[in-house]
């Protein structure tokens, strides 16, 4: 493993350094892949599962430090989360589904349209303790994406899976992209650009993440944009994020991991060398945070637990 410089953490407020040591070490697994994304922990076999979404393979690392395909014609896959059955679940931009793999290693589509039309490229999930996914669905693993004459829908969805049908959140994001719920389950947040000048320029736009605050049934009671980016100019954009137990969120974001509250105040940043995609808690203490960053994976000790996902 590469220890990275330790300057590479930034505080913003003193509240950051209860969530992470001032000498803690970023560590990179492996070398370079082609973008990597979807880090989720394997509880059952202990060791890490990422995406390398190009690459068309999702990679097994283990604690020894060994890395190995864990499974070959991914899809294209991008989000990964553990179901119920502790079934690999996987946004698929090739395939334009969301499929899931048993511990045998077979896999099947569950999600493919939303009312008789084919889903755009879903992008990334998040699984609650009833097993509904909720899962966002931007065009941006279509050759054109916006622009793409394949696309079926006319807006790019956050939408909730449960009883074997597909329930619209919202169709008025722009490019709705990482999601996560709250530790109690009460609230999905999830991550947006809202831009809507076309494809000249992706990084513009305003930078924000909204919190949706959910009935029983999983409905919408109200939604809020809970935060901005504090360095819009910078390029990126809000991509994937997990949550701990208090509720503090860690995003992926322009200039890199982002770390705000559960109030949505501004703590501090983790910087990689390439612009973050997305992260995940693992380890048996659930205290190491995974991050990838297209072309790597680093992982880092945290001083606080991540809140617990399925599996």
């Amino acid at each position: 493993m590469k220890a990275q410089p330790t300057n590479l953490i930034e505080s913003a407020d003193d509240e950051f350094y209860n969530l992470i040591s001032k000498d803690a070490k970023l560590e990179q697994i492996g070398e370079e892949f082609l973008f990597t994304e979807g880090p989720v922990w394997n509880v059952r076999e202990g060791c890490l599962l990422f995406s390398d979404i190009p690459a068309n393979k999702i990679y097994k690392w283990e604690p020894n430090g060994k890395i190995s395909v864990y499974r070959e014609s991914s899809g294209n896959s991008n989000g990964l989360a553990f179901d119920k059955l502790g079934w690999l679940v996987a946004c698929q931009h090739g395939t334009r589904s969301i499929t899931a793999m048993s511990k045998s290693h077979q896999v099947a589509s569950i999600i493919t349209t939303y009312k008789n039309k084919k889903l755009n490229s879903p992008n990334d999930l998040v699984i609650n303790s009833s097993g509904a996914i909720f899962f966002t669905d931007p065009p941006l693993g279509l050759e054109k994406m916006y622009e793409d004459p394949s696309r079926e829908l006319s807006f790019s969805g956050v939408f909730v899976y449960k009883n074997m049908s597909v329930f619209l959140i919202d169709s008025t994001l722009y490019r709705p992209n990482g999601l996560a719920l709250s530790p109690d389950q009460r609230f999905l947040y999830v991550a947006n650009n809202q831009y809507t000048g076309g494809e000249a320029n992706l990084d513009k736009g305003v930078k924000s993440w909204f919190r949706y605050e959910l009935n029983k049934d999983l409905t919408v009671k109200n939604r809020i944009e809970l935060m901005r980016a504090p360095n819009s100019e910078i390029k990126g954009n809000p991509d994937g994020m997990k949550v701990d137990v208090k509720g503090n969120l860690y995003c992926a974001g322009p200039g890199g991991l982002l770390i705000f509250n559960k109030d949505g105040k501004y703590l501090g940043i983790i910087k990689l060398p390439e612009i973050p995609t997305n992260c995940a808690f693992g380890d048996t203490d659930n205290k190491t945070l995974y991050i990838t960053d297209r072309k790597h994976v680093f992982k880092i000790r945290l001083l606080i637990t991540g809140s617990k996902q399925i599996q």
